[in-house]
């Protein structure tokens, strides 16, 4: 009877089971493939059996890049988004196997409890204290508005509520953990000692580097047999590698020589086509125009800049024949950025720069004004003199003042505003800097408040104004036809079978290698973010040798895929370089231990051609060597050895040793070990957030993004 029962209880499981069998029967595997996979459709993963809702999972991401204003890929969306949906559900299944249940009661409590909520004006009462009814009542208003549409705000508060919940969740787990956690007396005692037993001894080292690397061989076979002992170790996740040549779409020398035509054309004297009057007329060159700035406005890709330029605003090899032209004169044609340039000097002066310093006074009502200093226009200005009387001082330390009054964030510098032209400043700070001498002191007033102003220093400048044609050097339509041929003809002779490397270098193209690509990598080395490079190597249809052209920003490349690696254990060619150095040191250990079977460190140190050392005052919590470094194998053997005893064969980070300890040193007993335990205990909750990690690790979680996004 009980199993008929049980198989009352499975009815529906049964009839599914049946279902299927019966499918299997008249299906080819591929069908049932896929119908095993398409029962996945609605679900962008699993934790612990339990899916995570494909359709939630796209909700919150569109949302998550709202909230950061398009600043923020899809990708890093993605993967914050999953973050957070994964640590909730497997803080869910904890708190649900821990019998713990947070209620409504509990999170409208925590709600009420923020600062913000307590703080905010439109919750208060006439008293000014905050009243829990007119929270209920905003609530109510925002669900009232998204009953008839304006959903917004009640889409906002709602993830608040949840946020709050989660966080409530996780605080409430993690503070059960915490009080579960404890240690003893005993504990305490055996941290005292471990920490204040001081080893003096002597030791021999034979280092690994003693023995050449060349003298030892390391199979793959061996490789292989290290990393199946250690399968939760070299774990990896699918990997693909892949390589790549990068087409540029860039002007060539020949584009560049026309753009230069092009402006040696329009320097010269001319007749030109008027399609006004049907008939040729002469035109001015840019080198004998008494117009330049029309004749820039008119002919150049840039227009006019009518402003005076310095040396320091200016980058390149040409800023030193620029300054040396007179007015009128004329430099290029020259690369300037991605420009070419000819250019006429317009105006040549000699401008003074000012370096001053201040002390701003606002006002409610100036510019800017900051409310924590609410004061009146007077009380502004009496403040601003009486400053000023104190700048004007013999003693006066204007910085030191500056940095206690001024009301800007220049008075983290002492008030200095570094140095500036004339025009940079409003007309009433600009006119005294100008106007007044070195050293000067003075009180302005500005839409920003009262300026105590200290002219710290001035200094004088060649300025000139430069009259440019310029042409953007961009590439020609033939250019780009050309760069684009080679991108497919490379790829088509890679569809052929031709070999990646060898037609690359018989085409001196740059190869570019790319390994360990992650199903979720957004950014491709050297190219930025390719999600469409990345979602090609991680498609079925991608077999290594695979290869296409993509195309990217300005310019095509051309990948092909060299290696598959599945998730599951490390393959040998990806952990090689990793594994190998310590199963070399393995063999050099073995063959130094044969070397150190004798009877006393002087024997060792002989058959050896080393010396014997001296550790003084060591200890186990800091396991240092003087002269080698971390050995906290070594040290552990000398706090365990007997006084006197000679003990081989101990191999360590740097070598393989021989030690004798020559003295201990015990701290006296303690009355009372309780400071020491209660540190233990305090190191052991500081580690609070190493939780999740530790759930997550221990968590069954299947991530099926790669087969959405």
């Amino acid at each position: 009877m009980a199993i008929l029962s049980k198989i009352r209880e499975r009815s529906v499981f049964l009839i599914v089971i049946i279902g299927l069998a019966l499918f299997a029967f008249v299906a080819s595997p591929t069908d049932i493939m896929k119908f095993f996979d398409s029962s996945k459709i609605n679900a962008i993963g699993e934790v612990n059996g339990e899916d995570l809702s494909r359709e939630e999972f796209a909700r919150q991401v569109e949302a998550y890049k709202a909230n950061y204003g398009g600043n923020i890929s899809q990708t890093q969306a993605m993967n914050a988004v999953w973050e957070n949906m994964v640590s909730e559900q497997i803080f869910k299944t904890q708190l649900e196997n821990a019998g713990i249940v947070i209620g409504e009661q509990d999170v409208w409590g925590a709600i009420i409890a923020l600062p913000a909520i307590q703080d905010s004006p439109i919750f208060k009462n006439e008293a000014g204290l905050f009243e829990e009814d007119k929270l209920k009542e905003y609530i109510a208003n925002l669900k009232e508005s998204a009953e008839v549409g304006d959903n917004a705000a009640w889409s906002d508060w709602l993830r608040t509520e949840k946020s709050i919940r989660t966080n409530l969740e996780r605080t409430t787990y993690s503070n059960l953990v915490s009080v579960g956690l404890g240690a003893t007396l005993k504990e305490g005692e055996r941290a005292y000692l471990f920490s204040n037993i001081k080893i003096t001894g002597q030791f021999v080292q034979v280092p690994f580097s003693s023995i050449d690397d060349s003298e030892i061989t390391i199979t793959d076979d061996e490789i292989q047999k290290y990393i199946n002992k250690r399968e939760k170790e070299f774990k990896v996740e699918a990997l693909r590698d892949i390589k790549y040549v990068k087409f540029d779409i860039k002007a060539s020398k020949e584009d560049e020589a026309s753009l230069r035509d092009e402006l040696t054309y329009l320097l010269t004297d001319r007749e030109e086509y008027n399609a006004a009057s049907k008939s040729p007329e002469f035109v001015e060159g840019f080198r004998n125009t008494s117009a330049p700035i029309e004749y820039v406005n008119k002919y150049s890709d840039t227009k006019f800049n009518d402003r005076f330029v310095f040396r320091s605003d200016l980058n390149g090899s040409f800023v030193d024949s620029l300054f040396r032209l007179s007015v009128g004169s004329i430099y290029g044609p020259y690369s300037d950025d991605a420009f070419l340039k000819v250019s006429k000097i317009v105006e040549k002066k000699e401008v003074s720069s000012v370096n001053a310093s201040h002390i701003l006074i606002s006002f409610t009502g100036a510019e800017r004004a900051n409310p924590a200093f609410a004061r009146t226009k007077e009380e502004a200005q009496a403040k601003a003199n009486e400053l000023l009387a104190q700048a004007k001082t013999a003693s006066a330390d204007f910085g030191s003042l500056a940095l206690a009054n001024s009301e800007d964030n220049s008075a983290q510098n002492g008030g200095n505003l570094g140095w500036f032209k004339e025009g940079d400043m409003v007309p009433e700070f600009n006119n005294f800097v100008f106007k007044n001498g070195k050293g000067s002191i003075g009180l302005v007033e500005t839409v920003f408040g009262f300026h105590i102003i200290k002219i710290e220093d001035i200094k004088s400048e060649t300025g000139i104004k430069i009259a440019s044609l310029s042409r953007k050097v961009l590439p020609s339509e033939e250019t780009e036809n050309l760069i684009f041929e080679n991108a497919e003809t490379f790829a088509s002779q890679l569809a052929e079978g031709k070999d990646f490397t060898t037609l690359a270098t018989e085409k001196k193209y740059v190869e570019v290698p790319v390994n360990d690509l992650k199903g979720l990598d957004e950014f491709v080395v050297g190219l930025n973010s390719q999600r469409q490079i990345v979602i090609w190597a991680f498609e079925k249809e991608t077999k290594v040798g695979s290869s296409k052209r993509f195309d990217i920003d300005q310019g095509y490349v051309v990948a092909v895929l060299t290696a598959n690696t599945p998730a599951g254990l490390a393959p040998v060619s990806k952990v090689a370089g990793r594994v190998k150095p310590i199963l070399i040191n393995e063999k050099k250990a073995a063959i130094i231990k044969e070397k150190m079977k004798a009877a006393s460190l002087e024997e060792i140190a002989n058959a050896n051609k080393t010396k014997i050392r001296t550790a003084f005052g060591i200890s186990q919590e800091s396991p240092f060597l003087e002269g080698i470094g971390l050995e906290p194998a070594v040290v552990g053997a000398m706090s365990s050895v007997k006084f006197g005893t000679m003990v081989s064969g101990i191999v360590g980070n740097q070598g393989v040793y021989a030690i004798s300890v020559t003295n201990t040193e015990v701290p006296p007993a303690l009355p009372s070990y309780e400071a020491n335990r209660k540190n233990i205990l305090r190191n052991l909750q500081s580690r609070g957030g190493q939780l999740y990690n530790a759930l997550k690790e221990s968590s069954d979680i299947k991530d099926y993004r790669t087969n959405i996004y």
